[in-house]
């Protein structure tokens, strides 16, 4: 072979090896590229996600949360930090104005993280002012139902087990027994959801027309209660000749179960550890039924005698309420071995917190007003002296 021969062989050779070196490289480069195109969109969409409570400085590739849907309502606002508290990493939608759960795919934010349990709390609801209007029927039917529809689709899209909230009046007629009946029928057919019946729960919460009896009747009691300037600024309740009057809706009659949020969080949290174990649907219930007049009682045994409840002659409307099951397994293992707090010591409790509260607002309040009224007494001085 001659010498340009195999000169020009291994030139070819060369560049072949080149271009082949080349294209590899190449290609490894838009591997590159792709896995960073990915991370960066990872990124990005765990960024999306610290509103509902996920923590970029704690967040791994592993790791797994709790989901609250409905976390600023009354039961939910106490579970995240009960949750937070037991070292759960929980994600949270407090409602529709932080993610609406009627659009459809609006839960989708979550789709790149591992989801052990999902607490499904979210719902159009509130106390028997709210419930007793009939113009707000039809708010109580569609608004659910579009939550139903999207939520429970996504997760049986993803198979994540879940707790589905229902209640005692399950099988009223009414416009949230029906949703709340339509809701265990859909459950019924998935492996994956859980549900829980609620009796009454109580607590603080936000008062308006959505408030329930014990946070109301105490907001009135304390609106009722002629507090001083002085004795607001020193941050004490006056003491009265005779109790201030809070007028209820109704003869006070009606029959309910009180479960104060912290014993209502304990069962939650439990139902959580043993899900795989249950396989019915669980009643939160205390067993001890009161009706509003011993309600009023409490209060004015927790109100150290300044509010009493004044009953009209008017009967409730009747409802259909469970007797709750409480002898499963679960509530003879767990449940009822809880030590519930009496009706007088939550409602003690929601009177403590209530108070405090109310008096802090009516001390900046009035802390405003002086100091305003102090500006424009200074500013009068100067102007005229």
């Amino acid at each position: 072979m001659s010498v340009s021969k195999t000169i020009l062989i291994c030139c070819l050779l060369f560049l072949n090896c080149f271009l082949l070196i080349k294209c590899q490289t190449k290609t490894k480069s838009q591997g590159h590229t792709k896995e960073n195109a990915k991370e960066q969109t990872i990124d990005r969409s765990l960024k999306d996600l610290v509103p509902y409570g996920l923590d970029l400085s704690t967040h791994r590739s592993n790791s797994s949360y709790v989901l609250v849907l409905g976390s600023g309502g009354l039961i939910g606002k106490n579970l995240v930090p009960a949750l937070r508290k037991a070292n759960y990493s929980v994600l949270e939608v407090t409602g529709r104005d932080h993610l609406d759960l009627r659009v459809e795919n609006a839960l989708t934010i979550f789709d790149n993280l591992e989801i052990s349990m999902v607490y499904f709390l979210a719902c159009e609801v509130g106390g028997s002012k709210f419930l007793s209007k009939k113009e707000n029927s039809d708010i109580i039917l569609k608004h659910n139902r579009q939550i139903h529809d999207c939520t429970f689709d996504y997760l049986e899209k993803r198979n994540l087990p879940f707790i589905f909230s229902s209640s005692s009046m399950v099988d009223d007629p009414s416009a949230y027994g029906t949703i709340k009946h339509e809701a265990e029928e859909t459950i019924s057919k998935l492996e994956n959801g859980r549900i829980v019946r609620f009796w009454n729960v109580y607590g603080v919460e936000p008062i308006g027309l959505k408030t329930h009896v014990v946070p109301d009747w105490v907001q009135n009691c304390l609106l009722s209660i002629n507090i001083p300037i002085v004795n607001s600024l020193l941050g004490s309740l006056p003491k009265l000749d005779e109790p201030a009057l809070i007028h209820s809706l109704t003869d006070g009659n009606e029959k309910r179960q009180y479960l104060h949020t912290n014993d209502t969080v304990n069962g939650l949290i439990l139902m959580m550890k043993h899900f795989n174990s249950i396989d019915f649907p669980v009643d939160l219930g205390t067993g001890v039924w009161s009706d509003l007049r011993q309600l009023g009682k409490v209060l004015l045994n927790v109100s150290d005698n300044r509010c009493g409840v004044k009953f009209n002659e008017i009967k409730a409307t009747e409802r259909i309420i469970r007797e709750p099951v409480l002898d499963t397994w679960f509530h003879r293992n767990y449940w009822l071995k809880e030590d519930f707090l009496s009706l007088e010591q939550g409602m003690k409790l929601v009177f403590n917190k209530m108070s405090k509260s109310f008096l802090i607002n009516r001390t900046s309040k009035y802390r405003a007003i002086l100091t305003v009224s102090l500006i424009l007494i200074v500013f009068t001085i100067r102007l005229f002296f």
